[in-house]
């Protein structure tokens, strides 16, 4: 007799093992997305309310700036309850946003002055100098949710 044959549920029933609890570890994975659209996550925060999830993708312009601002053309956004990227270095290694183990400040990143509308990925000038791409994964709550 195989180990397989013999899963029991909680209630001590005979459980398939390929096609056990198959609609939730389904559910999980079709929340599970990263989309430049907002998707819920399938989450709910502290307080109850649907966590939802919106990424970015920046190319670097021409500036020569220590931050990028980003427009996230979100409606009724009310709390950020995650924020994290990457920045993609111009050799293709890549960089944790925020970065603050470096111990040159020309290093660092982070995100700074978030708004309901901006974010503000900042950064040392010689992150910025061998910048190619910045990702950024936004999870937030809405103020139309109850």
């Amino acid at each position: 007799m195989s180990i397989l044959s013999q899963l029991l549920n909680k209630n001590g029933e005979k459980i398939d093992p390929i096609n056990h609890n198959y609609e939730s570890r389904l559910q999980k994975l079709e929340n599970n997305i990263y989309s430049t659209s907002e998707v819920k996550t399938g989450q709910n925060w502290i307080n109850d309310k649907p966590i939802y999830r919106k990424c970015f993708v920046i190319d670097k312009d021409d500036t020569s700036s220590s931050s990028i601002t980003i427009e996230t053309g979100i409606q009724n956004l009310e709390l950020i309850t995650n924020i994290r990227g990457l920045l993609l270095r111009t050799e293709g290694t890549m960089m944790n946003i925020p970065n603050g183990l470096i111990t040159n400040t020309d290093w660092l990143l982070w995100f700074g002055d978030l708004t309901a509308t901006q974010i503000k990925v900042k950064m040392g000038a010689s992150a910025y100098g061998i910048m190619s791409k910045v990702y950024v994964v936004l999870e937030y709550t809405k103020t139309t949710d109850s």
